[in-house]
């Protein structure tokens, strides 16, 4: 019985340590690509329809989560295709932040200050 003992207050230990020394926030999680693709056409095309565009290049030059933040940080090339328009295409070099809130991502254009 005091080995049970034992391992029911260290178990106790475990979790008291466990709740005054980590931080709680909302998100320390990368979303996928397709979901960073979803929120760059919303900030940058506003309400259009994923659909009628087409990624033909997505490539991330950077990355990390901010120490400020706490926000997944990107920086990424990528070029958009218009499919309602033959030919036409967006080519762009952009910084972008995302976090996670509950089940949803939400993004912001730029870094923040001081995150370069």
């Amino acid at each position: 019985m005091s080995n049970g003992k034992k391992a029911i207050v260290s178990m106790l230990v475990i979790m008291m340590v466990m709740f005054f020394c980590v931080k709680y926030s909302y998100s320390q999680e990368k979303p996928s690509e397709e979901v960073m693709k979803k929120v760059i056409v919303k900030l940058e095309f506003g309400e259009a329809q994923f659909t009628n565009l087409k990624f033909g290049e997505f490539t991330i030059t950077n990355s990390f989560t901010s120490n400020k933040n706490n926000r997944y940080c990107i920086e990424v090339s990528y070029i958009v295709y218009y499919i309602h328009f033959i030919g036409n295409k967006m080519e762009n070099d952009r910084r972008y932040s995302f976090e996670k809130k509950g089940n949803r991502w939400y993004g912001w254009v730029g870094w923040g200050p001081g995150e370069e």
